[in-house]
């Protein structure tokens, strides 16, 4: 049995979520999370962008996916607009993430 046809035949077909390069902080969250949240969470560490864009084209438009984390700084500004655009029609939220990093003890000192 394929992996598509057991999602077809679950009640919650979209009931994942794809997050794309999760950040420290995301992880962190990710782990603090309530248990069914952490097992329908995917995550996707991609190595060559051009082809992640297509790649999350394409999973906007399967329906598996309830929501997707994607960084902001990453895409530029047509590629946002259209992955907006698919996501609407596909009723999928896509969640823009700012990669700032936190400041631990140490780098708020040497900032003083």
């Amino acid at each position: 049995m394929n992996t598509a046809s057991t999602f077809q035949g679950s009640n919650n077909q979209a009931a994942w979520a794809l997050w794309v390069s999760p950040s420290s902080s995301d992880l962190k969250q990710l782990r603090l999370s309530q248990p069914e949240e952490k097992n329908r969470t995917l995550l996707l560490h991609p190595k060559d962008w051009d082809v992640t864009v297509t790649a999350i084209e394409s999973a906007i438009e399967t329906g598996f996916y309830k929501s997707i984390r994607l960084p902001k700084s990453r895409f530029h500004s047509l590629q946002k607009q259209k992955l907006e655009l698919i996501a609407l029609r596909n009723n999928v939220t896509l969640t823009w993430i700012s990669e700032f990093s936190e400041l631990n003890a140490a780098n708020q000192l040497s900032l003083l």
